[in-house]
């Protein structure tokens, strides 16, 4: 029987802090790269928007939380995450 991993990927541990703790510029920088390395990381993509929203970048917020939804259109719509996504492009 093969070994079964269970460890999460820990590349937004950085960019979480940043936005934890109020610092909006480095939090998008770092977003934005792991974005580079996979365009389908759905929660560094609504984090991203998260840490465009409270940097006051409310046009690239909406954006990127469009694009969140766009690639969790499958997914259960009671998640808070695309409520709060939902929310924040209808604003």
């Amino acid at each position: 029987m093969p070994l079964n991993w269970n460890i999460d990927s820990f590349e937004d541990c950085l960019a979480n802090a940043y936005l934890e703790i109020g610092r909006y510029d480095e939090a998008i920088i770092e977003y934005q790269r792991i974005l580079q390395l996979n365009p389908n990381y759905p929660f560094a993509q609504y984090s991203l928007a998260k840490a465009l929203e409270k940097n006051g970048q409310l046009e690239d917020s909406q954006n990127a939380y469009r694009k969140f939804l766009e690639s969790w259109k499958n997914a259960d719509q009671n998640i808070s995450e695309i409520v709060q996504a939902q929310k924040s492009v209808s604003s």
